[in-house]
């Protein structure tokens, strides 16, 4: 570390820790048979841990001595790019830095930004054109649920994306990773634990024009359902549900009476 003369060794899996005050800092990494690298721009923050991955680039040939100077925003993107470009499966992904400078204010609106993956409503995923219900989100090692009752699904507007270190899409399987897509994997991984309570307050809202302040068919809805509660009324099917098929609906002719002596089916 420049400023303080402060120097550390990394151990042998490469992670370190360093104990300074507050303040902006400049730090210089060096290892055998790789270029020295100078990381300017390291805001460290009081109570607060600053997480920072670093990327050396290795040395060919002898070569005079070479620093490489790069920002602590753009080292933090290299980083994942070269784990994607090291990775055994093919991937996109976004980091915090990139995600701090776009208005996004969930993921779903975020992952509609990388390659391959557009979105529905800035709530479902969809990955190399395939829809939702064949991809398969993980939040820090653990598979989602869904969201949907009856199929496949989950809603990434409900996640909030200034929570968010990185998002990767996994668009091949690998060993590693959690079966059952087809699509894509979504991979959300969170910030890391703060080592200082924190209270924050965040409003949000949504509106959709097909269902908002209407009636429509559906599960019924309890008192608790807008604090993200089920007091048991969504767990009861609607009752008497015509089961459309083809002698009992014309999609050609949606008002032709049923035939006489053929008794519409229902669901109890």
């Amino acid at each position: 570390m420049l400023q303080t003369s402060q120097s550390l060794k990394s151990k042998a899996d490469g992670s370190y820790t360093l104990n300074i005050p507050a303040g902006t800092y400049t730090i210089e990494v060096s290892y055998i048979s790789h270029q020295t690298k100078r990381i300017t721009d390291i805001v460290v923050h009081a109570g607060k841990q600053t997480n920072l991955s670093i990327v050396l680039k290795d040395v060919i040939k002898s070569l005079e001595q070479v620093v490489v100077t790069g920002s602590y925003k753009q080292e933090s993107i290299a980083s994942l790019y070269t784990k994607q470009k090291n990775a055994a499966t093919i991937s996109n992904g976004i980091s915090r830095e990139q995600i701090a400078v776009l208005p996004d204010k969930n993921v779903g609106e975020t992952l509609k930004r990388i390659a391959g993956v557009s979105t529905n409503d800035n709530r479902r995923v969809v990955i190399r054109g395939i829809a939702e219900r064949y991809n398969l989100a993980m939040m820090d090692g653990a598979t989602l649920p869904s969201t949907d009752v009856q199929v496949r699904d989950f809603e990434f507007d409900i996640v909030p994306s200034n929570l968010i270190d990185n998002v990767v899409i996994h668009k091949t399987s690998s060993p590693d990773l959690s079966f059952g897509f087809g699509g894509g994997l979504v991979q959300i991984n969170t910030l890391a634990i703060p080592v200082k309570n924190f209270t924050s307050f965040s409003l949000g809202s949504k509106y959709i024009n097909g269902s908002t302040g209407k009636d429509f068919l559906g599960y019924g809805r309890g008192g608790w359902d807008y604090l993200a509660f089920d007091d048991g009324t969504r767990g009861n099917f609607p009752r008497d549900l015509t089961v459309f098929n083809g002698i009992n609906y014309d999609p050609a002719n949606p008002y032709k009476p049923v035939p006489e002596g053929v008794t519409p089916l229902h669901r109890k």
